[in-house]
């Protein structure tokens, strides 16, 4: 019998995640991860490994060390383009696949995330550590510092940003401009209040229901709706994320550019051999409690598209779990 070959692209939580659950429902399947990194990074703990050693340390793991404990062929490159069968690598090369993961994340400006297109990824450790102390120090020796999205992004990264300021005691002058009525639309009205006062409490200006405006030729910021004047020697954009698409057919996409799911993991328009999770696609929201709790539903729906399975009585539906509130 010929061995069935799964090819995962990306090698964050979904790519894992994806790895993980087949391999507990098939120990002989050929299993190939396409990551350029050679180590995992815990995206949660990211906004505050650039200002924190212990968090920074403490939020990666050997991928090499991963794939040989799970019998993976971990080949460190790009997929370019994906086609029914069939991928190609960023030097030409092609692999073949039975059923293929999109696990690729999705990108936002700020570097200290590390989430840009796999492109820009810094590939080693080493490179990592250092793009993340050179991003948190650029805010911590500001003087003024305004922070552009009240989504999980911005919140996380203005709490963290005065915090760590007032722990080397210098001045907290960070300012939170977010667009809405309330922060953290993901969660409800609760939990946004919650924040707010977490973030009042750790000393962050907090400017609701407006916009920043940069003057292109002087860098000058100024609200868009009062025509206040923010100071800031830095600015940090974190109006959410974008999509990494570039790889995939257009058909496969929705409108705002995310992968196009079923309920089943499925990729539209894919012939139900190509499967996407974790941020680049559209089924659940940004959390990676959110891809991890889906292990299992993955791995029985690439076992059952590896055996030619077709009706949908034959899949698992995704699982949603409540979004994770860290007080």
């Amino acid at each position: 019998m010929t061995t069935k070959k799964c090819l995962v692209i990306g090698g964050g939580f979904g790519g894992l995640t994806a790895i993980t659950g087949l391999r507990n429902k098939d120990k002989d399947v050929e299993i190939v991860l396409v990551e350029p990194k050679e180590y995992f990074e815990c995206v949660w703990a990211a906004y505050r490994s650039p200002f924190d050693q212990k968090t920074r340390d403490g939020s990666h793991f050997d991928l090499v060390a991963f794939c040989k404990s799970k019998k993976v062929t971990h080949i460190k490159s790009v997929v370019t383009a994906l086609q029914a069968q069939e991928a190609t690598l960023a030097n030409g090369d092609t692999i073949s696949f039975d059923v293929a993961v999109v696990a690729v994340g999705a990108q936002t400006p700020w570097q200290g995330l590390g989430r840009s297109i796999p492109e820009n990824t810094m590939t080693t450790l080493e490179d990592r550590k250092a793009q993340m102390v050179q991003a948190g120090d650029k805010i911590l020796t500001a003087d003024s510092v305004v922070i552009v999205g009240g989504g999980l992004i911005g919140v996380e990264l203005a709490g963290d940003a005065a915090f760590f300021k007032a722990q080397q005691g210098k001045p907290v002058d960070v300012t939170l401009v977010h667009s809405h009525e309330r922060l953290c639309q993901e969660m409800n009205e609760k939990g946004s209040g919650m924040v707010y006062k977490k973030l009042e409490a750790l000393g962050v200006k907090i400017v609701l229901n407006d916009k920043v405006n940069v003057d292109d030729e002087t860098g000058k910021l100024t609200l868009t709706t009062s025509g206040e004047e923010l100071k800031a020697d830095e600015v940090v954009m974190t109006v959410g994320f974008s999509p990494i698409n570039k790889l995939l057919d257009a058909s496969m996409l929705n409108d705002k550019g995310w992968v196009e799911v079923d309920d089943f993991f499925r990729v539209k328009g894919s012939g139900g051999n190509i499967f996407a999770i974790g941020d680049c696609c559209s089924l659940l929201p940004n959390s990676g409690n959110q891809v991890m709790g889906n292990a299992k539903v993955m791995g029985a729906n690439l076992k059952a598209a590896l055996q030619g399975e077709t009706n949908v009585s034959k899949f698992k539906k995704f699982a949603a779990s409540p979004i994770m509130i860290c007080a």
